[in-house]
């Protein structure tokens, strides 16, 4: 099996991210580069399954296929035997996940040049369209997910500037929707707190769908300078994990499960994967570079790397992934696996853990409050499943409101 080429300064290159061109060539033919892009990153596939996706309405289909083959062979590009054709040739695409599995966001960001496969006129047929558009979709949603985690961090360190720059970017990024209400907030969040222009059409939209935002710079940056207090208890037990050894968390909406996974993440250096929906194996993009050669060939990979991992929100991941984890648990791989989501566990774990309102102690660590930081830990506080206090509310800052779009003096 053919692995994966990643792109080189020196090495010829298919260009599908913004364009459709063959670096250092001045061949152009849509179909033919059309079918190199589905073979470099799908891998080898037999000929008549690419004759009839790529063709689906030609009176010999075969023979369509077998014209752009030989053009494609000549070019050095593409190799094939009586059944089966294969890249030889890197695509920029491959260039961006290894970039974003890195962690190199600003890198991903540069090569992101446009939407995959974006205006390119084909009639290939509706399968091909409905495999391009999935791949444009999953692909633009990895940069801006990547592009406002780093924003988030950025503004953690109080650039807001610089984190709006991003959070724009991520908003207006080519080839994925509108963005979703959780975004909608982290990015307007971002606008605001730097009086970033674009704030004003994102608090227009928030409106529109009953979305609560910072109602001011201040309020916003003490939503990014937030720190994490409580469930130590939870940090310690999940990182005295043993190898081979799997954990659960579990916790609704607000309990802090993400943050705790985090810290976690950034005390271990274990890998955190988001869990994400749409093509198969997406949620394990994060884990293994090379996702060809079909489930048994993923969970080979998974099992030599012997990689811990943080999984988060496990009733998001797609359900080829889900299954994947559920093999991979049975064979006991030497790792650690901490997996989080709503329900119930979906495999066998020997450390569970239930998630609870934090309690009276653990808040009363923090000292010094104002009134009105009083009243917000007695609206937020036990039973409220609060995880996280913004840093001005260390700090004694007035004239904030509080989540539910009330003012924090009104309760006490």
């Amino acid at each position: 099996m053919t692995e994966p080429l990643v792109p080189s300064e020196t090495q010829t290159v298919l260009h599908t991210l913004g364009r459709l061109e063959l670096s250092g060539t001045s061949f152009r033919q849509t179909r033919s580069l059309l079918l190199l892009t589905y073979l470099t990153l799908e891998g080898p596939k037999p000929r008549r399954f690419l004759a009839e996706l790529l063709w689906p309405g030609a009176t010999d289909p075969l023979n369509s296929l077998a014209v752009s083959l030989s053009k494609l062979r000549r070019l050095g590009v593409l190799g094939a035997d009586d059944l089966r054709a294969w890249a030889n040739v890197a695509c920029d695409v491959q260039g961006l996940q290894a970039s974003l599995l890195k962690g190199a966001v600003s890198e991903a960001a540069g090569q992101y040049g446009g939407a995959f496969l974006e205006g390119v006129a084909s009639d290939s047929g509706t399968e091909y369209e409905e495999w391009a558009l999935g791949w444009r979709e999953t692909l633009a949603s990895q940069v801006r997910s990547a592009l406002i985690e780093q924003a988030e961090a950025v503004a953690g360190r109080g650039q807001f500037d610089e984190a709006a720059q991003q959070a724009e970017r991520a908003a207006s990024l080519p080839g994925v929707g509108p963005l979703e209400s959780g975004d909608l907030i982290r990015v307007s969040t971002l606008l605001i707190a730097a009086q970033h222009p674009a704030r004003e059409a994102l608090e227009r939209e928030g409106q529109d769908l009953g979305v609560s935002l910072p109602c001011s710079p201040e309020a916003a940056r003490g939503q990014l300078r937030r720190t994490q207090i409580g469930r130590s208890r939870e940090l310690e037990q999940l990182l005295s994990l043993g190898l081979g050894e799997w954990a659960w968390v579990r916790g609704g909406a607000g309990m802090g499960k993400t943050s705790l996974l985090r810290e976690l993440a950034s005390k271990s250096g274990w890998q955190f994967v988001s869990a994400r929906s749409g093509l198969p194996y997406a949620t394990l993009e994060a884990l293994t570079e090379h996702l060809e050669g079909g489930e048994d060939a993923v969970l080979r990979r998974l099992l030599q790397a012997k990689q811990n991992f943080i999984l988060d929100d496990w009733h998001q991941a797609d359900p080829e992934s889900q299954r994947l984890l559920i093999r991979l648990r049975a064979l006991q791989p030497a790792c650690r696996v901490v997996l989080a989501g709503l329900e119930e566990p979906p495999v066998q774990v020997g450390t569970r853990i239930e998630l609870a309102p934090l309690t009276a102690e653990e808040l009363t660590l923090f000292q010094g409050r104002t009134r009105r930081q009083m009243a917000f830990l007695r609206w937020w506080g036990p039973g409220s499943g609060v995880s996280h206090l913004p840093r001005h509310w260390r700090t004694g800052s007035k004239g904030s409101r509080n989540r539910r779009g009330g003012s924090i003096w009104r309760w006490s």
